[in-house]
């Protein structure tokens, strides 16, 4: 998420990003903070605003098109969103 925020000019979410994935690297996943990191990605996934719902137009010079960023940003937000809902329990 965070590269593809940065190759479409993006810098400040994937700052935002970053700051959480490092905690969540490096936090034991009984620790609060673990859980707060992950829930606040979960929470900036999907809908008005949050990453699926950010234009991606890759800067110029990027690795990627248009339509391969829309793609991966579609990839990452199922792929993210089913690994964080696997990793935090839910109560029933």
């Amino acid at each position: 998420m965070e590269e593809l925020l940065r190759e479409c000019g993006w810098d400040d979410r994937a700052e935002w990003l970053e700051r959480r994935r490092k905690i969540v690297e490096t936090k034991p996943p009984m620790r609060p903070e673990f859980r707060e990191a992950l829930t606040d990605i979960e929470s900036v996934l999907v809908g008005m605003g949050s990453f699926s719902d950010v234009p991606m137009y890759p800067k110029p010079g990027a690795r990627l098109t248009r339509q391969e960023a829309m793609n991966q940003q579609w990839d990452l937000t199922q792929t993210i969103g089913a690994t964080i809902h696997q990793m935090i329990p839910r109560k029933e």
